[in-house]
Protein backbone atom coordinates (compact mmCIF):
# COMPACT_ATOMS: atom_id res chain seq x y z
CA UNK A 1 0.00 0.00 0.00
CA UNK A 2 1.39 3.40 -0.89
CA UNK A 3 2.01 6.05 1.76
CA UNK A 4 -0.73 8.35 0.42
CA UNK A 5 -3.27 5.52 0.42
CA UNK A 6 -2.35 4.59 4.01
CA UNK A 7 -2.73 8.19 5.13
CA UNK A 8 -6.09 8.48 3.39
CA UNK A 9 -7.23 5.24 5.02
CA UNK A 10 -6.05 6.45 8.42
CA UNK A 11 -7.97 9.72 7.92
CA UNK A 12 -11.11 7.72 7.13
CA UNK A 13 -10.66 5.69 10.32
CA UNK A 14 -10.30 8.86 12.38
CA UNK A 15 -13.45 10.31 10.79
CA UNK A 16 -15.38 7.07 11.38
CA UNK A 17 -14.15 6.86 14.99
CA UNK A 18 -15.42 10.38 15.62
CA UNK A 19 -18.85 9.30 14.37
CA UNK A 20 -19.38 6.03 16.24
CA UNK A 21 -16.35 5.80 18.55
CA UNK A 22 -15.81 2.05 18.06
CA UNK A 23 -13.64 1.57 14.98
CA UNK A 24 -10.01 0.51 15.15
CA UNK A 25 -7.60 0.71 12.27
CA UNK A 26 -7.41 -3.08 11.93
CA UNK A 27 -11.19 -3.54 11.83
CA UNK A 28 -11.46 -0.71 9.34
CA UNK A 29 -8.84 -2.34 7.10
CA UNK A 30 -10.66 -5.69 7.34
CA UNK A 31 -13.95 -3.99 6.42
CA UNK A 32 -12.38 -2.26 3.41
CA UNK A 33 -10.61 -5.42 2.23
CA UNK A 34 -13.71 -7.58 2.64
CA UNK A 35 -15.87 -5.08 0.76
CA UNK A 36 -13.36 -5.10 -2.11
CA UNK A 37 -12.86 -8.89 -2.15
CA UNK A 38 -16.34 -10.20 -1.43
CA UNK A 39 -19.04 -8.76 -3.62
CA UNK A 40 -22.57 -10.11 -3.48
CA UNK A 41 -23.06 -13.46 -1.75
CA UNK A 42 -19.60 -14.94 -2.42
CA UNK A 43 -19.12 -16.08 1.17
CA UNK A 44 -22.40 -15.89 3.00
CA UNK A 45 -25.04 -13.48 4.18
CA UNK A 46 -23.49 -12.74 7.57
CA UNK A 47 -20.74 -10.22 8.24
CA UNK A 48 -19.10 -12.81 10.51
CA UNK A 49 -18.75 -15.17 7.53
CA UNK A 50 -16.97 -12.47 5.54
CA UNK A 51 -14.67 -11.59 8.45
CA UNK A 52 -13.75 -15.24 8.99
CA UNK A 53 -13.13 -15.71 5.26
CA UNK A 54 -10.88 -12.66 5.22
CA UNK A 55 -8.95 -13.89 8.28
CA UNK A 56 -8.52 -17.42 6.98
CA UNK A 57 -7.28 -16.21 3.59
CA UNK A 58 -4.89 -13.46 4.75
CA UNK A 59 -3.43 -14.38 8.13
CA UNK A 60 -1.01 -17.11 9.21
CA UNK A 61 -2.54 -20.28 10.59
CA UNK A 62 -1.05 -23.44 12.05
CA UNK A 63 -2.72 -26.80 12.70
CA UNK A 64 -3.45 -27.76 16.27
CA UNK A 65 -4.61 -31.03 17.85
CA UNK A 66 -7.74 -31.37 19.95
CA UNK A 67 -6.76 -32.10 23.54
CA UNK A 68 -8.64 -34.73 25.55
CA UNK A 69 -10.49 -33.61 28.67
CA UNK A 70 -12.01 -35.50 31.59
CA UNK A 71 -15.39 -35.76 29.86
CA UNK A 72 -14.13 -35.97 26.27
CA UNK A 73 -11.50 -38.72 26.17
CA UNK A 74 -11.27 -39.10 22.37
CA UNK A 75 -11.94 -35.62 20.96
CA UNK A 76 -12.90 -35.37 17.30
CA UNK A 77 -14.28 -32.68 15.04
CA UNK A 78 -15.89 -32.95 11.65
CA UNK A 79 -13.70 -31.72 8.78
CA UNK A 80 -15.29 -28.51 7.48
CA UNK A 81 -14.02 -28.95 3.90
CA UNK A 82 -15.03 -32.61 3.60
CA UNK A 83 -18.46 -31.83 5.10
CA UNK A 84 -19.05 -29.11 2.52
CA UNK A 85 -18.20 -31.68 -0.18
CA UNK A 86 -20.69 -34.16 1.29
CA UNK A 87 -18.15 -36.50 2.92
CA UNK A 88 -18.18 -37.23 6.65
CA UNK A 89 -14.70 -37.36 8.12
CA UNK A 90 -13.89 -37.02 11.81
CA UNK A 91 -10.47 -35.51 12.51
CA UNK A 92 -8.34 -34.53 15.48
CA UNK A 93 -6.75 -31.53 13.74
CA UNK A 94 -8.23 -28.04 14.07
CA UNK A 95 -7.16 -24.51 13.23
CA UNK A 96 -7.09 -22.71 16.57
CA UNK A 97 -6.30 -19.37 14.86
CA UNK A 98 -9.62 -19.23 12.99
CA UNK A 99 -12.54 -17.73 14.93
CA UNK A 100 -14.78 -20.80 14.53
CA UNK A 101 -11.90 -23.26 15.22
CA UNK A 102 -12.88 -25.61 12.36
CA UNK A 103 -11.89 -29.24 12.23
CA UNK A 104 -9.73 -29.85 9.16
CA UNK A 105 -7.92 -32.80 7.61
CA UNK A 106 -4.18 -32.21 7.73
CA UNK A 107 -3.78 -32.87 4.01
CA UNK A 108 -5.21 -31.40 1.72
CA UNK A 109 -8.11 -29.70 3.54
CA UNK A 110 -6.02 -27.44 5.80
CA UNK A 111 -4.36 -25.90 2.76
CA UNK A 112 -7.63 -25.63 0.78
CA UNK A 113 -9.41 -23.92 3.69
CA UNK A 114 -6.69 -21.27 4.03
CA UNK A 115 -5.94 -20.59 0.35
CA UNK A 116 -9.23 -20.73 -1.58
CA UNK A 117 -12.38 -18.67 -1.11
CA UNK A 118 -14.58 -21.45 -2.54
CA UNK A 119 -12.73 -24.32 -0.88
CA UNK A 120 -15.42 -26.89 -1.69
CA UNK A 121 -15.03 -26.62 -5.48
Amino acid sequence: MSHKRKMYTLKEVVDQTKQDGKATFLTFQHDVASSLLFTGDDVGPLKADKNEALMRLTERHYPDVLVPTATWSKPQARCRVCSKKGVRRDVKTICSSCPSKPGLCSVPCFKLWHTQLHYWE
